[in-house]
């Protein structure tokens, strides 16, 4: 077994146990803030760093510039702060923060929460013909959000 011992990026936070997936993070110019809290309550416009009267177009391109960040956590933030500007209705509003009504396969694609994704398939098969409220399907979804 690996022992990993260092500091993360711009915050002096020591870790001994794991490799953090920067889930935790939000990206402020080039640096990192951490952020410890729910990792499914977050502000969508605090994530991609835009006001809350942003336009569609100005959000879509804070998405964009951060899904092409290395760190996995930082893009599955994106992800999810752009599909909840995009869906507000599939997500419980909190002061300035939104937690999902419901976690089904297109949160777990969204997110890249394999394991529950693939639980959930192989619980009903017809969960990969299904489409999302703006007519994208798990594969459409898991491309998107995956291969930056």
């Amino acid at each position: 077994m690996k022992s990993h011992h260092y500091y993360k990026p711009y915050t002096g936070i020591y870790d001994s146990e794991e490799e953090d997936d920067y889930s935790n993070y939000l990206m402020n110019g080039n640096n990192y803030i951490y952020k410890k809290n729910d990792p499914d309550e977050i502000n969508p416009y605090e994530v991609l760093n835009v006001s809350p009267f942003a336009s569609l177009k100005d959000c879509k391109f804070a998405y964009m510039k951060l899904a092409t960040c290395p760190l996995r956590g930082i893009r599955r933030n994106a992800c999810l702060a752009y599909d909840i500007i995009c869906n507000k209705e599939k997500y419980y509003k909190i002061g300035k923060k939104y937690k999902p009504k419901v976690k089904d396969c297109f949160y777990y694609t969204l997110v890249g929460d394999l394991n529950s994704l693939k639980n959930a398939i192989e619980q009903n098969k017809n969960l990969l013909y299904i489409k999302d409220n703006l007519n994208r399907s798990l594969l459409y979804l898991a491309s998107k959000e995956w291969l930056f």
